[in-house]
């Protein structure tokens, strides 16, 4: 027996959270109607199981505050998840502070290990950098754990 839209919904939401976008493009996906999957995606919104701001909010808390990546991949990744911009800006305007702090942090534990291990100041920027990481964050944590570029050149 088929499970309807809604059941089906539920049950890939029991694994983990889905944008709205990526609930739309995986009911299409499993052969339901439009008009079954739009109704589903009313009704968990509705009863508040699909949210994309709250999605997006919890994304950039792990990823970005907890996991020390970068904002703009993270920024990457929302949009590939189909989530708004405008929703991904909000968020952004929310935990600006939040993130930049713990960004810096990350950063200044990462450059410290890099540097402890010998690294060159010039690569480790440009290590960084690769992983989305900007020249001024890059910059501020350097200066956080006094570590100048003159230190390897």
């Amino acid at each position: 027996m088929r499970l309807s839209a809604y059941d089906y919904a539920l049950t890939i939401l029991s694994y983990n959270p889905k944008t709205i976008a990526m609930m739309k493009k995986t009911l299409l996906a499993k052969g339901y109607q439009l008009s079954d999957v739009e109704y589903t995606i009313n009704k968990l919104i509705e009863q508040e199981y699909l949210n994309d701001y709250a999605f997006c909010k919890a994304y950039f808390e792990s990823e970005v505050i907890n996991k020390g990546k970068s904002i703009q991949n993270i920024k990457k990744k929302m949009f590939e998840k189909g989530m708004p911009s405008d929703i991904v800006k909000d968020v952004l305007t929310e935990l600006d502070e939040e993130i930049q702090e713990h960004s810096i942090g990350n950063l200044a534990k990462e450059i410290h290990k890099l540097h402890k291990q010998g690294h060159d100041i010039i690569k480790i920027y440009e290590k960084l950098a690769r992983k989305g990481h900007r020249y001024d964050d890059i910059k501020q944590a350097l200066e956080h754990i006094n570590i100048k570029k003159q230190d390897h050149d």
